[in-house]
């Protein structure tokens, strides 16, 4: 980052941007994880009636600190498998075009995808599923990340986590696999004396 003619140069660009997101993503998570205002800590005494006690029934209002810091992790993260499904495709493109290079508008539209993307995915996971009064549907009590569980404690595939976070990520793993075995398909062909 030092040297103007590497400043301006995709790959440059590309591990520069995943190493921020990294960096913000591990300083979030390490400072910021647990959440402060939990409500976990309450007098629950045993009921001589069988009925559910109001503390398991009543949900506090949102304070704001934990869901920004779960909005902002889950950007980050996200962020960065985006920045390596990007840097892939860079590889890719070098592979199938050795000579003549990226296309003209790649570091354009990989600066807007990079950063875009992860945003559109955490804009339409708080629309769909965080309210003011019931913060618990986009992100958990215990500590500050996405909901995952239902109220029975089982893996529920209608939370954020899942389709807001896990599913986006597949998808990008999988298309990081596609470009290495492509990657390694055409080294193979390229150069007969590698062995299997």
């Amino acid at each position: 980052m030092i040297t103007r003619k590497s400043r301006k140069s995709a790959p440059t660009v590309l591990l520069v941007s995943i190493c921020v997101c990294m960096t913000i993503f591990y300083f979030l998570f390490l400072f910021g994880m647990n959440n402060p205002n939990a409500s976990l800590d309450r007098d629950i005494r045993a009921s001589e009636e069988n009925t559910i006690p109001s503390s398991d029934l009543h949900q506090e209002p949102d304070k704001g600190p934990c869901t920004a810091l779960t909005a902002l992790m889950q950007y980050f993260l996200l962020a960065t498998f985006t920045w390596n499904t990007l840097y892939a495709g860079h590889i890719f493109v070098l592979i199938r075009k050795t000579l003549s290079g990226p296309p003209r508008g790649f570091l354009a539209v990989s600066i807007a995808i990079g950063w875009g993307f992860p945003a559109v995915v955490i804009a339409i996971t708080l629309g769909v599923s965080y309210r003011v009064d019931d913060p618990l549907g986009y992100r958990r009590e215990e500590f500050c990340w996405l909901a995952a569980l239902n109220q029975d404690g089982e893996f529920d595939f209608g939370k954020p986590l899942f389709w807001g976070f896990l599913l986006p990520v597949a998808i990008m793993l999988l298309l990081n696999a596609a470009v290495l075995i492509y990657f390694g398909i055409s080294t193979c062909k390229k150069d007969p004396m590698l062995s299997r």
